[in-house]
């Protein structure tokens, strides 16, 4: 059993999107240094989402994605242990601007990690 006697800092994220598809979530490690937005699509359509980070500047010009999107009726089964499962890669983001534009595949759950 792993104990923690801190939590980590919740950050604001809202999503707007056709039909409130999206929904966000955002923490900062315990050092500052790594802000992790996660984010559910419900929607049976891709949707494309304006991130904006305010009060954290990423050092590096990617961020690591972990997406799992799937169909709704996928199962792992004995046969396919592995039909259902997290995708990862890196986003460049170029978030030099401050803003940068993401699209979120259908029914997935995105976790973009920016250091």
């Amino acid at each position: 059993m792993v104990s923690r006697n801190y939590l980590p800092l919740c950050v604001k994220a809202e999503a707007t999107s056709p039909g409130n598809a999206l929904d966000t979530s955002a923490t900062l490690s315990d050092d500052g240094k790594t802000l992790i937005l996660q984010v559910v699509n419900a929607g049976k359509l891709a949707s494309s989402a304006r991130i904006e980070l305010t009060g954290f500047e990423p050092r590096k010009p990617a961020a690591h994605a972990t997406v799992l999107s799937v169909d709704w009726e996928a199962i792992n089964t004995p046969d396919q242990p592995d039909h259902v499962e997290p995708v990862e890669s890196e986003w460049r983001h170029d978030l030099k601007s401050g803003t940068a534009t993401h699209t979120f595949p259908p029914y997935s759950f995105t976790v973009l990690r920016f250091k």
